[in-house]
């Protein structure tokens, strides 16, 4: 009797072993399976956040046959995950989304304040020959689609 408790014990002992192995293993691959699990993030990541909407800026393009000045809205958010400003806006029917990085917006404050001194001091460069890459360049990305003309309710 006791050899076959014994057994009968050692085989329920099997079996909860299992389980318990089957569990942990399981847990293991749901967490590396979890969307908020990344492993690598890049350089830039600051904080695991959806985008900071910072407000809008107006801003002027030519329409679209050029013979006149146009008063556009654009959207400004900061994207943590990525360290990027994104600048939307619509001209027509295509949106634009304008993602500066850091190093472009550094370039940018520092060609600001260039440009700036050269304008009041009426010095700047008139000649569209020389004004390519005066003031720098940089690498930037743009994304651009045609604008939904309805939505879905």
């Amino acid at each position: 009797m006791d050899r076959r408790r014994g057994l009968r014990y050692t085989g329920a002992m099997n079996r909860n072993k299992l389980k318990a192995g089957i569990f942990s293993l399981a847990l293991v691959l749901l967490f590396f399976s979890c969307a908020s699990f990344s492993g690598k993030r890049s350089e830039e990541f600051i904080a695991d956040r959806d985008p900071i909407r910072l407000g809008s800026v107006k801003f002027e393009l030519d329409n679209f046959l050029g013979n006149e000045v146009v008063q556009k809205d654009m959207e400004v958010e900061f994207l943590p995950r990525t360290n990027e400003v994104s600048l939307r806006y619509r001209y027509e029917t295509i949106s634009y989304t304008l993602y500066i990085g850091k190093n472009g917006r550094r370039l940018f404050a520092d060609v600001f304040r260039k440009y700036s001194g050269e304008y009041e001091a009426k010095t700047l460069v008139d000649k569209a020959s020389k004004t390519r890459g005066v003031y720098g360049k940089g690498k930037e990305r743009l994304n651009w689609g045609v604008i939904k003309l309805t939505e879905k309710k």
